[in-house]
């Protein structure tokens, strides 16, 4: 069971894991009471037992109800809100742990944005599995659609991107085919020369640090109100610490108190985040996790088109190519822009979110179509 769990998490299709496990004649679920057994894992049962929180420790309950549809015997099943979930804790079930849970969660999140526009969506979607590392990613500059593999899918054939506008519709213009093996070698080649580098990664943090300390220093403009503040917060904890102490506690006074703990924690918070050393910190913190991400991209590249695609889509939502001729040549021209901080979940401060484009390289590269 954990081991559907990583191979999923590692960016296997469905229809691989149910293969995989077939293969190996490892004995699949009973099936429920009055269903016929049918023989071997199927991708919807995996699909199943990824989204069950059972495998975890955790069950859910009302989560939908069934309502009548007017004028007919039949009910249909609809989602309650989440405020009436009713939730319970049973660790005895748990098989998955929480890191490998929410490792799988996050790709499903990825495939549910990333594929939105397929049909099916989701681990369903036939390019969840792609073997191409750039499946949807490429945009043609052209009419704004998804390029994928029009031609050479047969075995012994080169597989081609193209625009399936073009390809199936004959609506847009666009009717340049592109060997996969060169689009990759081209693309990586390229991305690793003009946006995987330490150079680039110090320009980029460079100009990260002057904007930031600009923000930070304009969060920090009100710094002799905010200390005020905090004084007269200090002066009124103590009036209901007194009302408290000659009175007793009641509902209302600690709601007081608690709203100017929270207010004094806030402003302090603020306070930290404006002085200069805290810059320097949160540069070095970024600087640290755009290093790791760095050496992450350069290996993950190496490995599977599943966990590489995964992992470029944390760094560029998209690569628009535009078809050019000079000449006899055509050719494509790859424009887009490198996030270098990819998901940085550690952001400190508003400062830091604002500035996420300010942490991005734009790029242009030339793959030549044959």
């Amino acid at each position: 069971m954990r081991r559907i769990f990583e191979m999923s998490a590692a960016g296997a299709a469905l229809k691989t894991i149910a293969k995989k496990l077939n293969a190996e004649r490892i004995a699949p679920p009973r099936p429920r009471k009055g269903k016929p057994a049918v023989g071997g894992w199927c991708p919807t049962g995996i699909r199943e037992m990824l989204h069950n929180e059972r495998y975890v420790g955790r069950v859910i309950w009302n989560r939908s109800k069934f309502v009548k549809v007017p004028g007919t015997n039949r009910r249909v099943a609809r989602r309650r809100p989440e405020s009436e979930w009713r939730i319970q804790s049973v660790p005895e079930l748990r098989i998955v742990s929480d890191d490998l849970w929410e490792r799988l969660q996050a790709r499903l999140r990825w495939l549910k944005e990333s594929y939105r526009g397929a049909r099916p969506v989701g681990l369903c979607s036939p390019r969840a599995g792609s073997r191409y590392l750039f499946s949807g990613i490429l945009v043609c500059g052209e009419c704004g659609a998804r390029l994928s593999i029009v031609t050479g899918t047969r075995k012994k054939d080169h597989p081609r991107w193209g625009c399936p506008r073009n390809f199936n519709r004959g609506t847009c213009s666009n009717d340049l085919r592109e060997r996969n093996e060169y689009v990759e070698k081209q693309l990586l080649d390229q991305l690793q020369q003009a946006v995987l580098t330490s150079d680039a990664l110090d320009y980029t943090l460079a100009s990260f640090e002057v904007a930031l300390a600009s923000e930070l220093r304009k969060a920090g403009a009100s710094i002799d109100e905010k200390r005020t503040r905090l004084a007269a917060i200090d002066v009124e904890l103590n009036r209901l610490a007194e009302a408290v102490a000659m009175h007793g506690t009641s509902r209302a006074l600690m709601a007081a108190i608690s709203a100017r703990e929270e207010e004094r924690a806030s402003i302090e918070r603020s306070l930290v985040a404006s002085g200069p050393g805290s810059i320097k910190a949160a540069i070095e913190d970024v600087r640290e996790f755009a290093r790791q991400q760095l050496d992450d991209i350069r290996g993950v590249l190496a490995e599977q088109p599943a966990s590489a695609r995964m992992m470029l889509s944390k760094h560029v939502d998209k690569i628009v190519m535009r078809p050019t001729r000079n000449g006899d040549e055509r050719s494509y021209v790859a424009e887009g822009g490198w996030d270098l901080l990819g998901k940085y979940e550690g952001r400190p401060g508003a400062a830091l979110r604002n500035l996420e484009m300010v942490a991005g390289v734009r790029f242009e590269l030339t793959t030549f179509g044959l």
